[in-house]
């Protein structure tokens, strides 16, 4: 039975991009004098199992009453999920009838009107007390829908802070061994290219289907963004294809045999090893609007987008302020291909900085522990 606890932090996580934001919370909440207990669903529970982070796995079907009756907490903290049906939204539902602050983390700032609506048409239906967000985008689209500011508390993305600590402990090893054991190279001069797959679903299905405003079509048989933009890729790398070694990144959401069909057009698929490990053992990562592209982006690796439609470029902040190329068009594609391993690059730092500043975590932690204090 879980303890009651004074000061208790009860948090809640289900998709990857909410994993990330509270990997680190508990063990900041802890030195705040705070009592944390992490609970996972889905996919989040492996995710953060891989990064050595205690939680506990709620199973099917739990009893969410039961639960917040038995921890008793001052606080719940949710991460938003792709489910309509998440513990998250119930669990704020629970925190509102309770009397419980709630608050949400929010990882991005694409598709802010389907984070807290469940199966209504009120995009705030589910929405917490307050919501803590990584930048004054992500603030601005909650604005726009009608959350008032005061409820909103921009802190940055404590992912980005790991990010670059993980850089920092991965740069002491010898690079090329890991190259040959994630890549397993013919030859250990060869550029690596890795390709960061996404799902072709999310929080608004429709957005992630070939239609009439996509710019870029396959093969012409595919309806899926993923699968449209990885056919896209590999026609552009044809004319060099064997001058470059390409390997197929999966989502953590894709199991073992998804993109299958595309296996033997790569020359290797990445699943299960560490994340940052693959990305700083390639020599450039392309993508569509994958967060991979930003953890590139601060470990120094050369960057492309391609999104089937223009617009999708101010889904990723690195696309946005110029950092990261993208391309909507074949010819586009061809031409920032050609250039993705070419200097100058990385990005300048105090562009970075201004992009993804340091110490989210602990302003996270702090509006935490202001909330209970009150």
């Amino acid at each position: 039975m879980l303890p009651s606890k004074p000061r208790g932090v009860l948090l809640f996580v289900e998709d990857p991009g909410a994993a990330n934001f509270v990997a680190g919370l508990p063990d900041v909440l802890r030195r705040r004098g705070l009592s944390p207990h992490l609970v996972t669903a889905g996919v989040a529970t492996g995710y953060l199992q891989q990064r050595h982070v205690k939680v506990d796995c709620l199973p099917p079907q739990c009893d969410l009453e039961a639960l917040v009756s038995r921890f008793a907490p001052r606080l719940i903290v949710v991460g938003t999920a792709e489910n309509p049906d998440s513990y998250g939204l119930r669990l704020v539902a629970i925190a509102a009838a309770r009397h419980i602050p709630s608050i949400g983390v929010i990882d991005s700032s694409t598709h802010l009107d389907f984070r807290f609506r469940g199966h209504t048409a009120n995009p705030l239906e589910f929405c917490p007390n307050t919501v803590i967000v990584p930048d004054a985008l992500c603030r601005t689209g909650f604005v726009k829908l009608g959350l008032p500011e005061d409820r909103i508390v921009v802190a940055g993305h404590p992912h980005w802070d790991y990010v670059r600590a993980t850089h920092r402990a991965i740069q002491q090893g010898d690079r090329g061994e890991l190259r040959r054991r994630i890549f397993n190279l013919p030859s250990p001069t060869l550029p690596v290219i890795l390709f960061a797959a996404e799902v072709s679903g999310g929080m608004s299905p429709g957005q992630f289907q070939l239609s009439g405003d996509y710019s870029l079509r396959g093969t012409g048989t595919s309806r899926g963004r993923t699968e449209i933009v990885i056919e896209e890729f590999l026609r552009a790398a044809a004319p060099r294809r064997r001058e470059l070694h390409l390997v197929l990144r999966l989502h953590p959401k894709h199991g073992p045999q998804a993109l299958s069909a595309y296996a033997g057009e790569f020359d290797g698929i990445s699943r299960a090893e560490p994340a940052l490990e693959a990305v700083y053992a390639a020599d450039a990562v392309v993508g569509m609007t994958s967060m991979m592209l930003v953890e590139a982006t601060l470990m120094g690796r050369p960057t492309l987008a391609i999104v089937p439609r223009a617009r999708e470029a101010e889904w990723l902040p690195t696309i946005a302020a110029g950092v990261t190329p993208c391309a909507s068009t074949r010819g586009a594609l061809e031409t920032q291909l050609s250039r993705l391993l070419r200097p100058p690059w990385p990005a300048p730092q105090n562009e970075l900085e201004r992009l993804f500043p340091s110490g989210a975590l602990e302003r996270a932690a702090a509006h935490c522990a202001a909330l209970l204090a009150r």
